[in-house]
Parts: structure tokens; sequence; C-alpha cells
């Protein structure tokens, strides 16, 4: 009998791959971010899953204006080939498109050759790992990955996955090679893979996880990464693993506890609009968290604190009442983490008319399987705060990011 037990991320919202070149010092290896210009698709699934825009039609004039993405050069085997990758604290393996994949979520995607690789060696069985997998002792063992309303099934390898031009690389690592992608959301994206950074608990198996295995190498001397991304879209953004950038914040840091290793999660005390408290959770018993994730594009909240703000937000499709927004508050570890309305609202130049077209930030999402009042924290939060991944002391850093 088939034993089968699907691998699930948090959301569904995965909107910054990286366009990275490569600095390396004694102790870290620096990747600059140059962003791009692309057409806003990623918006697409916000529409198909859990986003309820009040006006739907200027919602999709949207989806056909510009955003900001940012995609990273990876090198798969040997002969290298190369792949644009998105970096996801929301998940934790390695998944690239496979040649074998022919429908329609593969499609304008570049795909892994496994037979053009001399680095690469077939798992048909993978024995350390048996719960999350789908098994028939006359195939190879399959993964099913799901993500939000998307789900990839996936074969598995051992190889060799490099950033940049081979500046840093784990060697053997597993790799999911993605044989069949759900056309929604993965028709609508380009990216060919996602690089997980979450904790070991969400890979199938300690060696699919990336930082691990680049740890246990020797390839970093901690296991820490930290990600600074510039508001300014002419200006670099830049990813750090094993160490941090002072020249990329000011302040000191507020470190926070992780209170799950399974995403990056952390307690949040209360969520205020200006003065209003939307939600306490230091004077009740309300259990409350943040999932720091850098694979979503918006900030997302179940829907009871979602219908608090939307109704305190009400922000104007045309932009008309931006001055009249006040700061959204996020108290975590005693500090108040303030959101100006410039960070929580997505302004989106229209060619046509040569204005902004404005929509919340804000997103409603209430499939996170728990009992507690989890909102996640994506771009708009990290964009504000230069964010620090500590997984050896199992903390989170937040510090006031230097935009020059």
């Amino acid at each position: 009998m088939n034993k089968k037990k699907v691998l699930s991320r948090i959301n569904l919202i995965i909107t910054i791959p990286l366009i990275i070149i490569l600095s390396k010092s004694e102790n870290s290896i620096k990747l600059t971010l140059n962003p791009k210009k692309i057409s806003s698709k990623e918006l697409i699934f916000l529409q198909n899953s859990f986003l309820k825009p009040k006006n739907q039609n200027s919602y999709n004039e949207i989806l056909n204006k510009k955003i900001t993405e940012y995609s990273g050069k990876i090198i798969i085997g040997n002969p290298p080939q190369e792949f644009e990758f998105l970096f996801d604290t929301g998940s934790a393996n390695i998944i690239v498109t496979s040649n074998l994949c022919l429908n329609e979520g593969c499609e304008n995607k570049k795909k892994y050759n496994s037979s053009a690789s001399k680095t690469y060696k077939q798992i048909f069985h993978i024995d350390e790992f048996v719960n999350d997998l789908i098994r028939n002792p006359k195939e190879r063992d399959k993964i099913y990955v799901n993500f939000g309303t998307g789900r990839i099934k996936n074969y598995l390898s051992y190889e060799n996955i490099c950033l940049g031009n081979k500046v840093l690389c784990a060697n053997q690592i597993i790799l999911l090679e993605a044989y069949e992608l759900s056309s929604i959301p993965f028709s609508q994206v380009s990216f060919d893979g996602i690089i997980g950074l979450s904790f070991t608990y969400l890979s199938i198996n300690k060696q699919a996880n990336f930082i691990e295995m680049l740890f246990e190498q020797k390839k970093i001397n901690k296991r820490l990464f930290s990600f600074y991304f510039n508001i300014n879209d002419n200006k670099n953004s830049s990813l750090n693993i094993g160490g941090i950038d002072n020249n990329n914040f000011i302040g000191k840091i507020t470190w926070c506890d992780v209170i799950s290793e399974n995403y990056w999660e952390i307690k949040i005390d209360s969520i205020k609009y200006d003065n209003e408290i939307i939600i306490d959770c230091e004077n009740n018993n309300n259990i409350c968290s943040g999932i720091i994730d850098t694979g979503t594009s918006m900030i997302a909240a179940p829907s009871d604190i979602y219908n608090k703000l939307d109704k305190k937000l009400q922000v104007d499709f045309n932009c008309n009442n931006i001055n009249l927004l006040k700061n959204l508050i996020i108290k975590i570890s005693g500090v108040e983490f303030i959101l100006e309305p410039n960070f929580y609202i997505l302004k989106i130049p229209d060619t046509l008319s040569y204005n902004d077209n404005c929509l919340s930030a804000i997103m409603q999402i209430d499939n996170m399987n728990n009992n507690g009042q989890t909102i996640i924290l994506g771009l708009p939060f990290l964009k504000k705060y230069y964010n620090i991944f500590d997984r050896d002391n199992k903390k989170i850093g937040f510090a006031l990011a230097k935009h020059i």
C-alpha cells in the first residue's frame, strides 16, 4: 500500500527571486541582488486564492502593470546548467523544473536535464525518509509538495548545487526534480526553481536542506543568513549567507526567539493601526505569531485581523487618500515596528495615464491550520527592516534598514 502525505508550504505568494553577484569575505558570502521589472503575473494567483479586492475591475487592471522582482543565478551539475531560483524562508527543499515536465505549469521555464550531468545520481528509494512520499517498489519514490492552491510532483536525486559562478556550493545534496507543476500558479511565474531556507523539519531529509548542508560541508561557519531589500528599485538589494552586513542597517538589532522549528515563526505582542489596537496578545488569551517569509510579496492575515484592517485602510485605487492613511504598528518582543503607508501600499504605475494605481499590500489568508492568530510578514515588512535568520541560536533579528 502506498504511503502518502504531502509536504506543505505556508502560503501561495512567491515573488522574490534574486539576481546575484557574489563577493566572498572570510566568514560569509554576500550576494548582491539586482532588481528588474517584470509583468505582475504573480498577483494573478492572489485573485485565484485568498485576496478579495473590493473593486475587481480595478484589480484586474493592476495585473497588466509592472512590478519589481528579483531573480537569482543557480548552477546545477557538471557541466553547469544555469537557472533562476528564488530564495524562500517559507520552505526547506530545493526544487527545479525537470525536462520530464511537459504540462502547462512547466512552460516558459528552463529545465534541468539530469542525463547531461556527470554529478547526477538517481535516488530510486530513499530509506531515511518514508513519511511524505509516494512509494511503489517498481518505481522511483515521488514527493508531492503543496504551495497554497498549487502542487508540485517530484522525483529525487543527488546533485551539486552552486550559487552564482560556483562561489558557494553544496555537493551531493538531495534535489527535487519537478516532473509536474500545477498550472495555477506555476504557469504564471517565471522562476525555474526554489531554494528553501527554513528548518530541516520541513525538508524531506537533512541532506535536502541547503543551509544545513553548507554548514556540514564547512562552506559556512554559521548557520545564519540575512536579507536586505532596498525600497529603491534602481539600487541593489542583498542576501548574506553566513553573516551580517552592518552597512545595510542602522541602530541596534532586536532579537526575537523562534517559537517553532517548522517555520521562521516568532511571537507577536500586538498589532495597532495608528493608536487603535487591532489585536492585543499581551493582555488576553490570544496566541499571536508572525511567520517571516521572504517568499511572500504581501502581509497575510487571518480574516478577523484582515477585516479590521480593511475597514481602517480603505485604500483608494486612484491613490487619492494615501496622505490620510496611518501607520501600521506591529509589536514584537516589546519593540514597536512601524510600517508607514508607503510600505504597506502597492503603488503600480499606470503607463497610460502616467499616474499610480494603489492596492493594499495586506491580504486575507485562512489556511494556516492552527488555533492561534498567525500573520505572514512578507516583503512590505522586510523592506523596512533588515532581517537576520540565526539557526544556531533559533532567533530572528530585525534592525532598521538603511536606504540610501
